[in-house]
């Protein structure tokens, strides 16, 4: 379900849309941790490049795998 931020209008996604955008950043990723110290495929989660509390939206391009 995409739902407005009650403050500024924006985009946030949650329960199965959120679940399918972190299987397309995963996929993106290749599975695999993107910090260059680690290579973990165990334990993943999407992390925001920009702190979601600050760009208020969702996107690919702000996210990556960790």
């Amino acid at each position: 379900m995409i739902r407005p931020h009650p403050k500024l209008g924006t985009v946030k996604l949650t329960g199965i849309d959120y679940i399918k955008f972190q299987r397309k950043i995963f996929e993106r990723d290749n599975w695999t941790c993107q910090n260059p110290n680690c290579k973990s495929r165990k334990n993943l989660s999407v992390h925001h490049r920009i702190k979601r509390s600050k760009l208020r939206l969702d996107t690919h391009e702000n996210c990556i795998t960790i």
